[in-house]
């Protein structure tokens, strides 16, 4: 039963498959769950909580990571970080941001605990978003304070691991805390850290959200129309081509309002028009 398992789990994380179709492989793999090794059981929920997660059916998904957590902490609980970061997810995503704090408060504890007794296995660990989980949570809440603490940690955590994907993240969002703050001028550095970086892993997607998040910064915080411009429709052309639709939304969006401020109120409607269709867009895949 445990190998047959294994197999069903390697063939429900293989590349480019759908949720639903993952989903079948597990529901299979559940009809053994009273005939399989503890070991076998953790891989098996985590991966069921994580599939429920992608189909964002946080309840389901909650009844599978409770399960692993109790697995967890009979196995290993030096571990037990990992799965608390994925409860507190759920319930943020359910909107019960007390409980999202209490899971991702502890996930640090554990997380610090885990990296002062085992520092040579930082490379091996994707735990450290739990600093930008806490971040976006604390930037919900108006502590930017704490918000830009945690996410010089994550940058930091990340730049030690050699995680450059990661590391992209905590710039762009340590723009968004710097922001918030009204230190534009750190914003603007961040971003163009986080900018240099893309350019070095030809990440596509990293380009065109920095350069949305450029925008943004240049046309509220410095009145900067040109660079604001430049870097708003950098950042729609390049979505647009590569069918980024979530930053093609969000750079259609500040377009509409740079050119309504600006009073070029065809272009503003044009790209107010673009937004609205992406919107209902997107809502009809998130109820999918």
């Amino acid at each position: 039963p445990d190998s047959y398992v294994s197999k069903l789990i390697t063939l429900s994380l293989k590349d480019n498959q759908q949720d639903t179709v993952s989903l079948r492989y597990l529901q299979e793999a559940l009809r053994l769950e009273q005939k399989l090794k503890d070991t076998t059981l953790l891989k098996l929920y985590h991966t069921i909580g994580n599939n429920y997660q992608n189909l964002q059916s946080h309840y389901l998904s909650l009844t599978f990571f409770y399960k692993e957590l109790d697995l967890q902490q009979k196995l290993n609980p030096d571990k037990i970080f990992y799965v608390e970061n994925n409860i507190g997810g759920c319930y943020y995503f359910l909107g019960d941001k007390k409980k999202a704090r209490i899971f991702w408060e502890k996930s640090l504890e554990g997380f610090e605990a885990f990296i002062k007794k085992y520092p040579y296995d930082i490379k091996d660990i994707g735990a450290t978003l739990i600093y930008n989980n806490l971040a976006v949570l604390e930037m919900d809440q108006g502590n930017n304070v704490r918000a830009l603490e945690m996410l010089t940690r994550f940058k930091e955590q990340n730049i030690l691991a050699g995680d450059t994907s990661k590391t992209i993240m905590a710039y762009e969002n340590l723009s968004n805390a710097y922001y918030k703050l009204n230190d534009n001028q750190s914003a603007l550095e961040s971003l163009y850290n986080g900018m240099e970086l893309a350019k070095k892993i030809n990440s596509d997607y990293d380009i065109a959200s920095l350069s949305s998040e450029l925008g943004k910064v240049y046309f509220h915080g410095f009145k900067n129309k040109d660079s604001a411009k430049y870097y708003l429709q950098k950042s729609y052309n390049l979505s647009d081509e590569k069918q980024f639709l979530d930053i093609k939304l969000s750079s259609s969006e500040k377009l509409a309002s740079y050119f309504e401020e600006n009073k070029q109120f065809d272009k503003a409607l044009q790209y107010s028009k673009i937004a609205k269709e992406l919107a209902v867009h997107t809502l009809k895949l998130d109820n999918t």
